[in-house]
């Protein structure tokens, strides 16, 4: 009678993952909490069913069991975290795992390594990205603040008007001309601070900061 984690690897194979995930955690429940190869096969089950913390935690778990003396038999647990770990966007722990999986493969000669090297690249597209999300961000906040106080002063401005035009030191002609010089004024600045917050090498930077932060 074949155990529950042969079972486990053929409803895998079959494309059950599913019933192979069920079978893998009955083998780990009944006799097999101390074996890494278990572990590992559930993590790559649960990365198909996109369970991206139960793959995670079995990954880490495999690794554990496995121990600093099996770096060669622990390296696809390296990529199974790897790859469990970046759809949650922990974005540099998953470049370290990743590379961590990717030196055993160049160690050992493993045919994995140039299907890890994609992923490396993959992940550090992902770190770039979510730099420039958070520089946009920043971007953003910064540009809204000044955008802000711009309007503040208009508002003064405004309201200093309005007070001369209420003394009477000007009549309702002059109070629209003034008002209607200082809102072009303000569009002006508001014009210029926008072109100086544009990225010189996208020139739409400033259009796509206001996307990045809805």
């Amino acid at each position: 009678m074949s155990s529950f984690r042969e079972q486990g690897n053929e409803h895998f194979k079959a494309g059950d993952y599913k019933g192979a995930e069920e079978l893998y955690s009955q083998a780990i429940a009944e006799h097999s909490r101390s074996d890494p190869k278990v572990f590992a096969n559930r993590a790559l089950t649960r990365l198909k069913l996109q369970d991206w913390q139960g793959a995670e935690s079995d990954a880490r778990k495999a690794i554990e069991l496995y121990g600093p003396k099996n770096n060669q038999a622990a390296m696809k647990s390296h990529y199974y975290l790897a790859q469990a770990l970046l759809p949650q966007r922990h974005v540099g722990e998953a470049l370290e795992e990743a590379k961590t999986a990717y030196a055993i493969c160049l160690e050992t000669r493993d045919s994995s390594a140039e299907l890890i090297s994609q992923f490396i690249l993959k992940a550090k597209q992902a770190q770039w990205q979510a730099k420039e999300t958070a520089r946009l961000r920043q971007l953003n906040e910064t540009l809204a603040l000044v955008e802000d106080l711009l309007d503040q002063q208009l508002q003064r401005d405004i309201d200093a008007v309005e007070e001369r035009y209420k003394k009477g030191d000007i009549g309702e002609t002059g109070k629209r001309e003034e008002i209607d010089d200082l809102q072009k004024e303000a569009e002006s600045r508001r014009s210029i601070i926008r072109k100086a917050f544009q990225d010189p090498a996208n020139p739409d930077s400033v259009e796509r900061v206001s996307c990045a932060c809805v």
